[in-house]
Formats: structure tokens, C-alpha cells, sequence
């Protein structure tokens, strides 16, 4: 009954079981089965395997638990990888494997225990979903003494704009929104992804639109300053998206942690 198998499918079994080794296993002895000195013989050397077979599966069971594969919008990281460290030092027996790129990855047809990416909240919503910081857009650029004269908006049209390609209208987004006409948001300096834009920032190439969850970190340290206090709200934000199929404990764990981030 355990095993959903009837007795005479399990008698069959162990015939072919017996034709095949040629030896009988069972004998009859008062309407009950005993081992036969060939059976108890062959049930421990299986019995010892089966164990064997137990302990393996537990231990690579265990190894896939504690390993965490991630798969992270590559402009992300900024505000991942100055606060991984804490997860790192709290759970040291979780082997942690990021993969980014800035093409988005399909979750089901992965290997990945969750993906971090963008969305509107209204499109990422279910069970699996935790929302994480929001994308909000705000000029930056480097404290150098070239950008001393940057007081008002409109002094944007005299600096080096940098352009993301990923977001291509941004720049004009951002002005309309601080209702300003007089510069040229199509002008500047053009790049593939608002990472290198935030790095241009930080060498003092020009003046980027920063995400101000990604580039707080800068700020706060003094790397990059923020000129203007306009700061536009995309309605968009990153997400995690756990694999419901792969929920191990150091997934869990990872939820906990990136949940309790500020």
C-alpha cells in the first residue's frame, strides 16, 4: 500500500528479480517470507548502496540549497554591490552567483533562483515579486570646480549632457518636468547605458541623469552632487522575481535580506 503497488505486481517483480540473479531470494515457511541466505545477502550489499545513494543525494541536496544564482539588470549593481557585502559576511556558507547584462532574462526558461529588473508595478505584481527601490531621475555630476557656475537649469545648456541610449528621451522627460525650454536636450555626449553616463559623471565629463537609488550611495560620499532639487518620478522601479520552482533556504534568506535594504 505504501508503495501504490499491488501484490501481485510486487510478486511478479521479485520473480524477475530472481530469473535474473539466479537465485531464489524469499521462501515460504508458515505462510510467511523469509530471507533465503541469498536474500539476506543481497539485501545488505542493496541496503548499503541505497544508504549510500541516500547520503549523496543529501549532500549535493544540501550544496544546491546553499548556492544562490542571481541574475541582475546590469545598471543595478550600483545599488546592489555597496550593500552585498553585509549578506556575504551574514551567511558565509551560501556560495553567491551574479550574472548581468542589460538584456532582460526570462525566468522560466533560466537557471536562476530570481532576476532583478525593471518594471512598471503595474505589469510586476504576484506572488514572487518584491518591489525594490523606484527609478527617479535627477541631474548629477562630479564636485569639480567646472561646474560651479551650474545654479540654475537653464545653465545646463553651457555642460556636456549625457545620454543613456537605454533611455533615450530622458533627458527631454526631465527638462519639460522642470519647466525648462532653452536647452537642447538633444545635444551631449551619447552612451550605451546609464552606467557608463554615471561613470562619465563621476570623471567630470558632464552632467548625467541619475537614478537616485543607484547614485545615493555617491552622493552621500561626496562623489557626485546634486545641482537641482527636481527630481522626476517614472512610475517605474526594479523588481525581484524569485523562481517559485527553486525556493531554497538561501533564496529565502536572500528575500529576507534584500526586503530589510534601504
Amino acid at each position: 500500500q505504501e508503495l501504490g503497488v499491488s501484490q501481485v505486481a510486487i510478486t511478479r517483480a521479485v520473480q524477475l528479480l530472481e530469473g535474473r540473479i539466479g537465485s531464489t531470494l524469499f521462501s515460504r515457511q508458515n505462510k510467511q517470507l523469509a530471507l533465503t541466505p541469498a536474500g539476506e545477502e543481497y539485501y545488505r550489499v542493496v541496503n548499503q548502496i541505497l544508504d549510500e545513494l541516500s547520503a549523496a543525494t543529501d549532500r549535493v541536496t544540501r550544496s544546491q540549497d546553499q548556492h544562490l544564482r542571481i541574475w541582475s539588470l546590469s545598471l543595478f549593481n550600483w545599488w546592489l554591490f555597496p550593500r552585498l557585502r553585509q549578506f556575504l559576511t551574514e551567511n558565509p556558507d551560501i556560495k553567491v552567483e551574479i550574472t548581468s547584462s542589460n538584456r532582460l532574462e526570462n525566468l522560466q526558461s533560466s537557471e536562476f533562483d530570481a532576476i532583478i529588473r525593471e518594471s512598471s508595478s503595474q505589469t510586476e505584481v504576484g506572488p514572487g515579486v518584491l518591489s525594490l527601490p523606484p527609478i527617479e531621475l535627477t541631474p548629477v555630476c562630479a564636485p569639480e570646480p567646472h561646474f560651479q557656475d551650474l545654479r540654475n537649469v537653464e545653465d545646463l545648456a553651457r555642460y556636456t549632457l549625457l545620454h543613456s541610449a537605454y533611455r533615450p528621451d530622458a533627458w527631454s522627460e526631465w527638462l519639460s518636468f522642470a519647466g525648462c525650454d532653452t536647452v537642447d536636450a538633444t545635444t551631449g555626449l551619447f552612451m550605451d547605458n546609464s552606467g557608463y553616463c554615471f561613470h562619465a559623471a563621476l570623471e567630470g565629463v558632464g552632467v548625467a541623469l541619475g537614478q537616485l537609488s543607484l547614485v545615493g550611495d555617491a552622493l552621500k560620499r561626496g562623489k557626485l552632487i546634486q545641482p537641482f532639487p527636481a527630481v522626476l518620478v517614472t512610475g517605474k522601479r526594479y523588481h525581484l522575481i524569485t523562481n517559485m520552482t527553486r525556493r531554497t533556504p538561501a533564496l529565502k534568506k536572500f528575500v529576507r535580506w534584500i526586503s530589510s535594504c534601504e
